[in-house]
């Protein structure tokens, strides 16, 4: 009888172990969503409709826009140390640039003021 109670003894304190065990890790990884979880830094309205957010995901900041009929965009991601401006490449003509700015002109969808 003595070692019947012994082991189911044994067997209570095994399973208390491991009812700790799962308690911690579910506490740990609790806390670990918590941190994990997006959060809206700064938000700033454009518009009645068209806002811009600044959301932190982990260790990363994200500049995010939104409009109405759209899902949010993402626009940059800040946490991204700029890239330094490259030396070489086609240098544009400061001359040309004031012709076209002058005319009314810009390219790539831009405004047009002429007719």
């Amino acid at each position: 009888m003595a070692l019947l109670a012994a082991s189911q003894a044994l067997v209570l304190v095994e399973l208390g172990l491991v009812v700790a065990a799962l308690a911690g890790a579910l506490a740990w990884l609790g806390r670990r969503a918590k941190a994990v979880d997006p959060g809206v830094l700064r938000t700033i309205r454009l518009s009645p409709s068209h806002m811009i957010y600044v959301v932190a995901i982990e260790d990363r900041r994200l500049l995010l826009g939104a409009g109405p009929g759209a899902a949010p965009e993402l626009i940059c991601d800040l946490t991204e140390k700029p890239r330094p401006a490259r030396e070489s490449g086609p240098r544009t003509d400061p001359g040309r640039v004031a012709t076209s700015m002058a005319a009314g002109t810009r390219s790539r969808g831009g405004w047009d003021h002429g007719g």
